[in-house]
């Protein structure tokens, strides 16, 4: 254990020697924040009127069920989302997608689907929470009245529930520039973090020290902790400052869930180390890998929403946007920081650190009889 700190310091203190490169890793993404936050202002509605969401809906439940959410749809006219039944002769999906409605909700006996125009936006996520909230409301319900029928009165007293409650969008967190670029300038950075990994391994051979290590008394597998420990903690510092930095010199909002917000970069930053190493190790080049990372993040960032904002995506750009790793952290993020949503908080730390551990493991597997340091 004493071994893998001191390689940690060891790194800490390799990265932190290089002054220049330390602080321009700082100072850029708080500049682009600034520049970005400033000039776009303009693009951000910030206005504080309610959010308004047309739904078209279609029952095919039971009458308790149809009667409790009919119910449901008179009560949430007042709060701003205006249900609608579809037409006969419409094609409910259809008018979903030419942007008749933001969303449309099929209700059966056995399930409720939910058919969104834009699964990110703001309509959509307030339209999930508050039909979440129902179903959960009238299941809990529903099993009361079958254990003890006399007491049915309550799925009246149900359809009284605050289906908006603390979940909903409120008026005062919306998007401003600045609270989006904080974020997305912040997680394409994190991202780029990936080049300071890259050289892990090469600048042993330069330095002239993998041989060395390769004799010491030491595990491989405790040379390989004790460098990603320290370079965890390097970028993690980064991130730090350019959260408090943010916050306190933008009045960026980064939202209640500070811990939660916390967790998602830090397994960003392990993404990052892992992908930087996986690429530097395969190709045995930093050079080589260092172009390859920027290529990557800068086509991630553009698809991810890092320049600017991505509402609407159809056809391949749509397909791009799925696949960018910034989109998985801005959009979590974002939903979570603005809409108090949880809902992607863990899968998208999941494959932060299961495709991060996939770049760096499967390369040592397939190398892991070549010669040098690891």
């Amino acid at each position: 254990m004493r071994q893998i700190i001191r390689l940690m310091v060891k790194e800490i203190k390799h990265s932190a020697r290089d002054k220049k490169s330390f602080i321009m890793m700082i100072l850029f993404p708080l500049v682009l924040m600034g520049v970005l936050g400033t000039a776009l202002t303009g693009a951000f509605n910030t206005d504080s009127s309610p959010v308004e969401v047309d739904v078209i809906y279609e029952t095919k439940a039971n009458g308790t069920l149809s009667s409790a959410f009919e119910d449901f749809t008179g009560d949430m006219d007042d709060e701003g989302i205006h249900f609608k039944a579809v037409e006969p002769d419409k094609d409910a999906e259809k008018e979903v997608d030419d942007g008749n409605a933001d969303g449309y909700v099929y209700v059966g006996n056995d399930r409720m689907d939910l058919y969104l125009q834009n699964e990110g936006s703001l309509e959509s996520n307030v339209l999930k929470s508050v039909l979440d909230s129902f179903a959960d409301t009238y299941a809990v319900a529903s099993e009361i009245v079958q254990a003890t029928p006399e007491k049915a009165d309550v799925l009246e007293s149900s359809q009284e529930e605050d289906y908006i409650n603390e979940r909903a969008i409120d008026s005062d967190q919306s998007v401003g520039s600045m609270d989006y670029y904080a974020v997305v300038i912040t997680t394409m950075f994190v991202f780029i973090g990936a080049i300071i990994a890259s050289g892990l391994i090469a600048d042993e051979h330069v330095l002239n020290t993998d041989m060395r290590l390769m004799v010491a008394p030491i595990r491989k597998r405790d040379i390989l902790i004790g460098k990603v420990g320290g370079v965890v903690g390097v970028l993690g510092l980064i991130t730090l400052i350019l959260v408090l930095f943010s916050i306190f010199a933008y009045d960026a909002n980064w939202g209640d869930n500070i811990g939660w917000v916390a967790v998602i970069l830090l397994s960003e930053v392990i993404f990052a180390i892992c992908f930087g190493m996986g690429i530097s190790y395969t190709l045995q080049s930093s050079g080589k890998a260092n172009m390859i990372i920027m290529i990557i993040v800068q086509v991630s960032a553009f698809f991810g929403g890092a320049f600017f904002p991505i509402d609407e995506a159809d056809g391949l750009f749509k397909f791009m946007t799925k696949l960018s790793p910034l989109e998985w952290q801005n959009h979590t993020l974002l939903t979570l920081i603005h809409a108090g949503e949880l809902t992607h908080v863990l899968p998208t730390i999941l494959l932060n650190i299961g495709i991060g551990g996939l770049f760096l493991f499967v390369p040592l597997f397939l190398f892991r009889k070549r010669e040098g340091v690891l």
